[in-house]
């Protein structure tokens, strides 16, 4: 039983909530815009993210615009294309900050490291990305000094 005090579920990615009063669509597209963006693209049209977002190509042109102007986006005026900008880095860097799995992890995976003499590496999947941390590598003497 739902409570006044429960959070909202948030819904699958990709599907609006559409009867939730307190939803905010226009939110919704705008953050569905910024996870049109795949690992490794570097830019996008407005074109590629209405498609990316089967959206109208004017309204994907309106929330690249705001989102611009709020420094999620980066407007590249040479190619007319659109990156993700320092404030979304940002808020990812944030989160990633408050993450409790990372100090409990990092002396785990640094003995993994030296014990193997490999690389170790955390990553965590949230819906189709996948964030790693900051890998551990063995403690080993340079030849280089």
């Amino acid at each position: 039983m739902k409570t006044s005090g429960d959070a909202p579920r948030p819904a699958p990615a990709g599907r609006p909530v559409k009867e939730d009063r307190h939803f905010v669509a226009a939110l919704a597209r705008g953050l569905q815009v910024l996870q049109a963006f795949k690992s490794g693209e570097e830019r996008l049209g407005n074109q590629e993210l209405a498609e990316r977002c089967s959206l109208p190509k004017s309204t994907v042109s309106r929330l690249t615009y705001t989102l611009t102007k709020l420094g999620f986006l980066h407007h590249d005026d040479d190619a007319g294309r659109y990156r993700l900008g320092m404030a979304t880095l940002s808020l990812g860097g944030t989160t990633l900050s408050r993450l409790d799995a990372k100090e409990v992890s990092r002396p785990i995976m640094q003995k993994l490291a030296d014990s193997t003499q490999c690389l170790v590496a955390l990553s965590m999947r949230e819906g189709s990305p996948c964030f790693m941390w900051r890998p551990v590598g063995a403690t080993l003497s340079s030849p280089f000094g």
